[in-house]
């Protein structure tokens, strides 16, 4: 095996910040590795898929405690921040819950705020917010509807016990989101009230990223996500924001992912600048992992010798996860 085929196999592992060697070695309860990544995928895409018909499985997930697997002991980075892979869990769930903006879960996220492990986590206050914001103004049809949910959010997502800036920049991140639905369901004001109140979405990398999802339709996205993929040179911990937002794109994703494997082959085939490749190769194979879709998976099955070297995270029928935190 090339040196340069080593390093890309080896990337997942040090993001993870835990060889899964030793991750393995400590799933003794409560699920294997591949076990609390399914899982962690699923309760990710029941947001992503706003499917409010699986609520209770979220409900549920709420009383996993932390010591009920050895696993969430162990500090990963998804991709930025390396904390316990309990704290991933966490934040993946409360962003769940967010995206699903139901009315039903306010109780048990209200009870959250006096429970130890979980009152402190940066992104419990704005995940209420979010939904209180929601119930007050349900459907955003017009202007005057997003203003008026923007006014409840911000009220609701005040203060916060971690540290102003970063807690500010969160409740950031979750209007860029709402704005970028509001826009998709046609109030074009939608980044313009959030200018005007004051949000500055610009200053923050994630948000402004966010904003530029938020402003394509589904192809324009992927299209957008690839194109930043296609001039990377090496892998660094921004690109796995790109690779998740990618690969929520589904179908569309899987097209150009598989049309772009073909182009890097042929480059591989004729070592055109070779280090570069590798780096690119191990992206768009990642990607394809990361999705939900027949297609993709037969796809990664396929490339046996490939999905050996640049896939670390276990599948086992799972997508891969990239981030906790979108």
């Amino acid at each position: 095996m090339k040196t340069g085929l080593k390093w890309v196999a080896l990337v997942w592992l040090l993001i993870l910040n835990a060889g899964m060697s030793s991750v393995q070695g400590a799933a003794t309860r409560g699920g294997s590795v591949s076990e609390v990544f399914c899982e962690l995928a699923h309760i990710r895409q029941i947001g992503v898929r706003k499917d409010r018909a699986q609520l209770q499985v979220l409900l549920h997930a709420l009383q996993r405690k932390p010591d009920s697997n050895a696993l969430f002991r162990i500090k990963v980075a998804m991709p930025a921040l390396s904390a316990p892979l309990y704290w991933h869990w966490q934040t993946a769930l409360l962003i769940a819950f967010a995206r699903l903006e139901d009315a039903r879960s306010l109780a048990d996220l209200m009870a959250l705020r006096s429970k130890p492990g979980w009152k402190d986590h940066p992104y419990l206050i704005p995940a209420i917010a979010r939904i209180k914001a929601s119930v007050a103004v349900p459907r955003v049809r017009t202007a005057e509807d997003w203003q008026r949910k923007v006014a409840v959010f911000l009220q609701e997502c005040k203060g916060g016990d971690d540290s102003q800036s970063r807690h500010q920049a969160i409740c950031t991140r979750f209007l860029a989101e709402m704005a970028s639905e509001a826009y998709a369901a046609g109030v074009r004001e939608a980044f313009r009230v959030l200018n005007e109140a004051g949000i500055d979405w610009q200053s923050d990398s994630v948000a402004s990223w966010i904003v530029e999802l938020g402003q394509r339709t589904g192809q324009e996205r992927a299209e957008w996500l690839l194109a930043r993929l296609r001039t990377a040179t090496a892998i660094r911990a921004e690109l796995y924001y790109d690779l998740q937002a990618l690969a929520d794109c589904g179908e569309i994703a899987v097209k150009l992912l598989m049309g772009w494997w073909e182009e890097l082959s042929q480059s591989a085939t004729s070592n055109t600048d070779s280090p570069a490749i590798e780096v690119r190769r191990a992206l768009c194979l990642q990607a394809l992992a990361a999705i939900d879709h027949p297609a993709a998976r037969a796809f990664v099955e396929k490339h046996a010798e490939e999905r050996q070297l640049f896939l670390a995270q276990p599948l086992e029928g799972c997508p891969m996860v990239f981030t906790s935190s979108y």
